[in-house]
């Protein structure tokens, strides 16, 4: 298992390079989809293509990338829902489809382990990124943690209710940056 928190290793902004990390990843099964494949939106823009409605937000990119630094596997169900055409859970309201799409990611995976927001490895991934997450990011499942009895304190993050089948991190509600360096 990797060591160290989210922002160990500085990452860039660039996000041709940091698809391109993603895009290793995933080659190597260290970074997996479900279905619908949200992973080929990294690897247009590793490609250098600009796909009209499937573009990823590089502070998302970033996220997968810390993602990655934290764990040796990561398994990702949703990022550009208006690429896929999905309309659930909050529909076009969702970081997920609004503004094009791509502001927002659903982890389901960590190191083989199916999350519930509540479960160790969310409250790691939750605990290493609120550092260096924009004021106005946002994570889920806070009704999951509680119903597990479990809670975290965040700091930049702003916690909502979601699903307990996933971990949901969002920037589609701020325009601040990572701080990564």
């Amino acid at each position: 298992m990797s060591t160290g928190g989210a922002g160990a290793c500085a990452i860039g902004g660039d996000a041709v390079q940091l698809a391109q990390q993603l895009v290793d990843a995933a080659d190597q099964g260290r970074l997996i989809g479900s279905t619908p494949d949200h992973i080929k939106e990294i690897r247009w823009i590793a490609q250098g293509q600009n796909v009209p409605d499937c573009d990823v937000d590089v502070r998302i990119l970033q996220v997968l990338v810390l993602a990655l630094q934290l764990f040796d596997q990561v398994g990702v169900s949703d990022i550009n829902r208006k690429c896929t055409g999905q309309i659930e859970g909050a529909g076009t309201a969702s970081s997920h489809y609004f503004n094009g799409g791509g502001l927002a990611v659903d982890f389901y995976r960590l190191n083989g382990q199916s999350l519930t927001g509540a479960d160790g490895n969310s409250i790691r991934l939750i605990s290493a990124l609120d550092p260096v997450m924009p004021n106005g990011a946002r994570v889920g499942q806070i009704e999951c943690r509680a119903e597990a009895g479990t809670t975290i304190e965040t700091t930049h993050f702003t916690q909502f209710d979601d699903t307990c089948t996933h971990l949901h991190i969002d920037v589609g509600f701020t325009n601040g940056q990572l701080t990564t360096n």
